[in-house]
């Protein structure tokens, strides 16, 4: 199988990168190929997808809701949709606390390599080529949400 490693560079200060790399060696020992997507820029990352969208079996993602928002929105404009995974690495990733999926990136590839499960998720459309991926909260956590400029949240990732 080949598994596509989506990710941004930018974020999380170069942390994602790492990751990516982790998910690369920890795919190859499972016999599967793996593909690094990402770019200098996010524009140029969705390029990149685009590109080998098509060429993939699953494609594991590497970010919050946003980045997580981003990739489905491609596979909705291409009309290709593939198993997914996330690994939690954005401020707050509400979509994966909901889901309860591990935040940790060793965790989180063990379990979409040795225990993946399918599951159905709700995605809302908002438009012919976008989605979003995120959830409704009240309370503490999306008064600190709402708090994170969008300045840090590039700044930090």
């Amino acid at each position: 199988m080949k598994f596509g490693i989506f990710y941004n560079e930018k974020s999380g200060q170069g942390a994602a990168k790492k990751i990516a790399i982790l998910g690369q060696e920890k795919i190859k020992e499972t016999q599967n190929e793996a593909l690094l997507i990402s770019g200098a820029q996010l524009a140029e990352a969705v390029a990149a997808l685009e590109k080998v969208l098509f060429e993939l079996d699953v494609l594991i993602v590497i970010g919050g809701d946003g980045t997580l928002s981003c990739v489905l929105s491609v596979m909705l404009a291409l009309d290709h949709p593939l198993p997914t995974g996330l690994i939690p690495a954005g401020t707050i990733n509400n979509f994966a606390r909901y889901y309860q999926l591990p935040t940790q990136p060793e965790a989180a590839f063990d379990l979409i390599l040795n225990q993946a499960q399918v599951k159905k998720v709700g995605i809302a459309k908002c438009g012919p080529k976008q989605v979003v991926v995120s959830s409704l909260t009240f309370g503490n956590l999306a008064d600190i949400g709402n708090e994170v400029r969008q300045k840090d949240k590039r700044r930090f990732g």
